[in-house]
């Protein structure tokens, strides 16, 4: 038997890419599984056909050769073709050539593999559970690969789930004290692997992908075995689907079935209650005859209705453990979303008056500006200065001064937003504190003729307008105000246009003040 057990030629030209690192075992384990005379036997046919699947130019017909070699792995083989795991709607099949079309080479090899190794061992307590798991394993697939796969890919996943723990016979075969330590995790494979990698550096499934390999199994086949323990819940592909349907077996087998199966629809929300019912009926119905097939003790039935029940009852609460996720995440959404617009206001508005603040209105003039001088359009800022505010606030203090700039921001806003009714775009115009008592307009597309109108028109509101009251005496303000366009003169900067208007400002005070002075290059 040791010579079917030599290192095998890997091949780098996968469909996957990735040179599958599980053929490349601890050199010692290795050695010991070469040199193991207990590993199962191969009867006369079964290494026929192994020896067939090692000629690239084999034939259907050379494969069904192999296997009527064995009369009795001959009815086993057609009827496990005639079963609920390949039949479907197609006819019964007579001759092993048809049951080869049928089933593919790959599972073709594994079955009368899984055949050969279930017939020796299945006394062994141990031997039956694993392939017990293998049987529910593999219908499984069939109902999974329905509801997330073609045909095309669930085929090989039957059969690599059913070939998926041949890993654990091996070490149990090489490593005594192993047998001790399946009575403690063999209904646990995901603590099984971490045993396993821990004492002997790989899991059974890398040991299986390579004792498959070993022994002629197509490559990719392997593979899948090796991956079949991974545990990947995050996406549907058919390695997921391979690695659930280990899952499912693990439940239906444990102690506490319900309890499994309300722990694997938690983490596996793709079995919904629709599939599981689907599933579940199945196993009920196909496990009797399936293991008849493979002569194994039967597995235990379940209550699939109690299983349902529970799962839909799971389901309920998971949805509205969901609902109630998604609703607090929205209500931190919102209130995030809030507070971002409460700090870009606060990050554009001047808090004592509520308009723009400086730096907003920089920001804006230089898109304006940008607009302007790349559209040859106008751009005029109204600069505007309150007179005689600093005496206001050494005589009437800095609160009086604060209600007078908010009072006066209100009477310029009004303003503005009377003019904002006749221009093009709403955003064309913006007024703003530029500090102090300075205060700036913004007119995009805006003539010095238009700006000056509107200069005019708040110099006349503040004749009339009260911007606060001193026992009881109404207090008015006057502003100077000076105006600068991009058709006065030539500009590089924005920050020359405002400077422009600043100067107009101050010749607006040396004139007397509560006057408007358009800026004038020639001066």
């Amino acid at each position: 038997m040791s010579e079917h057990f030599q290192a095998p030629t890997v091949s780098t030209n996968l469909a996957s890419n990735v040179l599958p690192p599980f053929f490349d075992l601890p050199p010692a384990l290795t050695q010991r599984l070469k040199n193991c005379k207990s590993l199962p036997s191969m009867p006369g046919a079964v290494l026929e056909v192994l020896k067939v699947a090692r000629d690239p130019d084999a034939s259907l017909s050379d494969y069904a050769n192999a296997i009527e070699r064995d009369p009795a792995l001959t009815v086993r083989f057609l009827s496990l073709a005639n079963s609920a795991l390949y039949r479907g709607t197609k006819k019964k099949v007579t001759i092993c050539r048809e049951a080869v079309i049928r089933l593919g080479t790959d599972a073709t090899i594994a079955a009368v593999l899984s055949f050969s190794l279930i017939g020796g061992k299945q006394s062994t307590a141990t031997y039956t559970y694993i392939w017990q798991r293998a049987v529910i394993a593999t219908l499984s697939i069939q109902c999974l690969s329905e509801h997330f796969l073609c045909q095309s890919q669930a085929r090989q996943l039957f059969t690599a789930a059913l070939l998926q723990d041949i890993g654990i016979m091996a070490l149990h075969e090489i490593a005594p004290p192993y047998a001790e330590m399946l009575e403690i995790y063999l209904h646990d494979h995901t603590a099984l692997c971490v045993q396993e990698k821990a004492l002997f550096g790989c899991d059974h499934a890398a040991i299986g992908a390579w004792l498959l390999k070993s022994l002629g199994i197509p490559e990719d086949l392997a593979i899948l075995v090796a991956q079949s323990h991974d545990g990947n819940e995050t996406i549907k592909t058919p390695l997921l689907c391979l690695q659930l349907s280990g899952s499912i077996a693990d439940a239906w087998l444990s102690l506490t079935p319900q309890k499994c199966f309300r722990e694997l629809v938690t983490h596996h929300p793709a079995l919904e209650p629709k599939l599981l019912a689907n599933l579940l009926d199945h196993l009920q119905t196909q496990l009797p005859p399936i293991a008849q097939l493979f002569n194994l003790i039967m597995p235990p039935m379940l209550n699939s209705e109690v299983l349902l029940a529970e799962a839909k009852q799971l389901l309920h609460e998971r949805n509205q453990q969901l609902q109630l996720l998604l609703k607090r995440e929205q209500e931190k959404s919102i209130a995030l979303q809030e507070q971002n617009t409460l700090l870009d206001h606060q990050s554009r508005t001047d808090p004592l008056t509520g308009i723009a603040n400086r730096a907003y209105l920089e920001k804006q003039l230089a898109l304006f500006f940008k607009q302007a001088t790349s559209g040859q359009e106008t751009l005029s800022v109204i600069f505007i200065d309150l007179d005689h505010f600093k005496q206001l606030n050494d005589t009437y203090g800095h609160q009086v001064g604060d209600d007078v700039l908010r009072q006066f921001a209100k009477l310029l806003s009004g303003l503005v937003a009377n003019k904002k009714q006749s221009a093009v775009n709403l955003q064309d115009i913006m007024v703003g504190r530029y500090g102090g008592e300075e205060f700036l307009v913004l007119l995009s597309q805006q003539s010095p003729e238009q700006a000056e109108h509107l200069a005019k028109q708040l110099n006349h509101a503040l004749l009339t307008t009260t911007m606060t009251e001193i026992s009881g005496q109404p207090l008015k303000v006057s502003a100077s105000i000076g105006i600068a366009s991009m058709s006065d003169a030539i500009f590089r900067t924005p920050l020359e246009l405002i400077e422009a208007a600043d100067r107009s400002m101050y010749l607006a005070k040396r004139s007397g003040r509560s006057c408007t002075i358009l800026f004038n290059d020639s001066r």
